[in-house]
């Protein structure tokens, strides 16, 4: 038996949309599209909604976009946690940007808002400070909104990186809020994301730069001279998304209670069926309350040899991954120029102590269980010595 960390969920209302898609015989980015921009931007409780072809690309051109309008003149600075996926970074670096990184919280794994305090005053001491702090809501919890307070008291630019946690609650404080659609995501249409933003300067400016540049914004529907649509006035991407795998994210936003829904229980029994782990000390369980669950996070004790109850999880048919390293990634150490993970204590904890497991709607409740019982057996024999 295989428990696998993700599934897309592909049910009838999927494949229905998208032959109707294939039916209307139009599969670029057209009124499917359209809908989900307007509908993840409504249910985000944001005016603005512009879908394209990845979360990372949301994220890279929403500090583009702010980077270029707002903050003319400088390379900005900008703020990303010490635990996250690549993207978040290289987003950052491909737009131009400098970075610098943020401790994160335990088990959470979400930017730390005193740690974000400590870095925005050490860098207005140094005579460079921070343009945009970039708050990730990892495996589908918000981070604390401390970290809005501490962005506020300290005037800063905030884009949200929410691409594992759509529609999760207490999100789009920030300028711009950002999402994605892949795979393993809460919505998985296969890839895509969405830049949602209250601000119609900055959303039409994402427009520009998702559209190579162009300078005209027009509907399907109006009638327009070719030249004007073929009319560039700014340096752009080609990060358009299409209406199939819309047509797919449509679907699964329609049956989002169902899917949540889903994710939610299997949550919830692992957090009951784990529950001793955590009373001995022996693991952290994630804090449910406004909780999406992308994944299952699990933090161990540091008296557990994490390698060898991961290795035990593998050898018995539970998929894993650690939880989201970054300061001991290659390419992190070699921007900074040399090892990070005494730097960032609960980023390096993470690194060496947590993983998550799948909850996806695919997982049953019986299959929820025999994962439990595996991972505690796993555990309880790390912490008996059995694998000296």
């Amino acid at each position: 038996m295989r428990y696998t960390l993700g599934s897309s969920s592909i049910g009838d209302l999927e494949k229905e949309y998208v032959r109707k898609v294939l039916d209307d015989n139009f599969i670029s980015p057209g009124p499917v599209v359209q809908e989900v921009e307007k509908e993840t931007a409504r249910l985000h409780g944001m005016k603005h909604g512009l879908a394209l072809n990845s979360g990372q690309s949301a994220i890279h051109v929403a500090i583009q976009a702010i980077a270029e309008t707002r903050l003319k003149g400088r390379r900005p600075l900008v703020a990303v946690p010490a635990c996250t996926y690549i993207s978040t970074l290289a987003a950052a670096v491909l737009a131009g940007c400098d970075i610098v990184l943020v401790d994160v919280e335990v088990p959470s794994a979400n930017m730390c808002p005193d740690s974000l305090k400590s870095v925005l005053n050490d860098a207005m001491l140094s005579g460079r400070p921070v343009d945009i702090v970039v708050p990730v809501h990892l495996f589908g919890k918000a981070c604390s909104p401390r970290v809005f307070q501490v962005c506020k008291e300290s005037d800063v630019w905030v884009v949200e990186d929410a691409c594992e946690s759509t529609f999760a609650p207490e999100m789009g404080k920030g300028h711009i809020l950002t999402t994605s659609f892949f795979s393993n995501h809460l919505i998985s249409a296969g890839g895509g994301g969405v830049i949602m933003t209250n601000d119609h300067a900055l959303d039409h400016y994402c427009w520009k730069l998702i559209n190579h540049g162009r300078s005209g914004r027009f509907g399907n529907d109006d009638i327009h001279q070719i030249a004007d649509k073929f009319h560039f006035d700014e340096w752009g991407h080609s990060m358009k998304w299409s209406d199939v795998p819309a047509a797919i994210a449509k679907a699964q936003i329609e049956r989002r209670d169902e899917l949540y829904g889903a994710r939610k229980r299997n949550a919830k029994a692992f957090n009951d069926n784990l529950k001793e782990l955590e009373d001995t000390g022996l693991i952290q369980r994630p804090n449910t309350a406004g909780h999406t669950f992308m994944v299952y996070p699990i933090v161990l004790s540091d008296k557990l040899d994490a390698n060898n109850i991961i290795r035990d999880l593998n050898d018995n048919g539970i998929e894993i991954r650690r939880m989201m390293p970054i300061t001991n990634q290659p390419v992190v150490q070699n921007y900074f120029g040399g090892t990070l993970e005494t730097e960032f204590p609960n980023a390096h904890r993470l690194n060496q102590q947590g993983f998550y497991v799948g909850v996806h709607p695919e997982l049953t409740l019986h299959e929820i269980d025999a994962m439990s019982e595996i991972i505690k057996e796993a555990i309880a024999k790390e912490a008996r010595g059995d694998n000296r």
